[in-house]
């Protein structure tokens, strides 16, 4: 559908419900050959871009491009090659034969996610073959908008990251695809190349295959059902409710800081010897008291713990 200004909209259902799928094309009308463009465009909604197509000379079997982006404008970094991410490097060319309109049919590479109001920047190199744009006016003036994506002016460009050439348009497409509110019921197996810049409003019903590279700031509300599969590195800072079955064959590299409750229920050395001593010392008056009286003597009616209690009080009395 042409809307007038120099380009036109097409826009897709796509059997997803909850996304839709659209593309801007702007018009073909440029005469300027160059070896590339850079320019801005900017996300009035939220979406993810797919994949970009663009106005070239005639067809080369040898012709290739790559693609370069970054998050903002490329205002102050268009010879700046450290702040861009590629894309796409050296990908052949495929171009289309449709009228004197030569277009390359599309350069797919990993979505990238923008949300409303946030601008992006490109950076487009060919090789063996020239890319075609319309003469522009002013850097920044956006030339093309659908209601979901706007294209600014930007500058023709003769190398990789070189000098800068003179204004221009981009001839091309842009597709897209407008991302739902309504967060997915599953966490995503790859990762996009640029983050969210909100959060969503809820978590994933899912949990992460592989565990955070730091603990959560939080305790969750649920406990996990079983321990982990690893011991952790440090110990833990509060001991645990319910002591341990079996002691600890190493002792600790800190002790504790605070006494336990109650004394150890051992007995020391020196006291099992000289209750012995005494128990020994209790038989062998009794066995005395049996020769002088004949045979019988009272501690033979009493249980051992009784006679060892008159030897520690004989011993004490005198």
């Amino acid at each position: 559908m042409f809307l007038g200004g120099g380009f036109f909209v097409t826009s897709s259902k796509t059997n997803d419900e909850d996304s839709e799928s659209g593309a801007i094309v702007t018009s073909y009308d440029g005469f300027l050959e160059s070896s590339g463009i850079v320019f801005n465009l900017v996300a009035q909604n939220d979406i993810n871009i797919d994949s970009i197509s663009f106005h070239v000379t005639n067809s080369n079997e040898s012709a290739s491009v790559s693609i370069y982006t970054k998050s903002g404008s490329f205002s102050g970094y268009e010879t700046r090659r450290k702040f861009w991410k590629r894309l796409v490097s050296n990908e052949e060319i495929e171009v289309t034969e449709e009228s004197q309109s030569r277009s390359t049919k599309p350069i797919y590479f990993n979505s990238i996610q923008l949300n409303a109001n946030a601008t992006q920047s490109f950076y487009i190199i060919v090789n063996n073959i020239s890319l075609v744009s319309t003469e522009g006016s002013s850097v920044g003036h956006v030339y093309a908008s659908d209601g979901v994506v706007a294209i600014e002016e930007g500058y023709l460009v003769q190398g990789t990251f070189e000098d800068l050439d003179s204004v221009g348009k981009f001839n091309g497409v842009i597709s897209y695809t407008q991302v739902s509110q309504t967060p997915t019921s599953y966490p995503t197996s790859t990762s996009s190349i640029t983050p969210t810049l909100r959060r969503s409003a809820f978590p994933s019903n899912i949990h992460s295959t592989v565990p955070s590279e730091s603990p959560t700031s939080k305790s969750s509300a649920i406990p996990s059902s079983s321990p982990s599969t690893t011991p952790s590195t440090t110990p833990s800072i509060i001991p645990t409710t319910t002591p341990s079955t079996t002691p600890t064959t190493t002792s600790s590299k800190t002790p504790r800081i605070m006494s336990t409750s109650f004394p150890s229920r051992s007995v020391p050395p020196s006291m099992v010897d000289s209750t012995t001593a005494m128990l020994s010392d209790s038989i062998e008056a009794n066995e005395n008291i049996k020769e002088k009286s004949g045979g019988v003597a009272f501690g033979d009616f009493l249980h051992p713990a009784c006679i060892l209690t008159l030897g520690v009080l004989s011993t004490i009395l005198y």
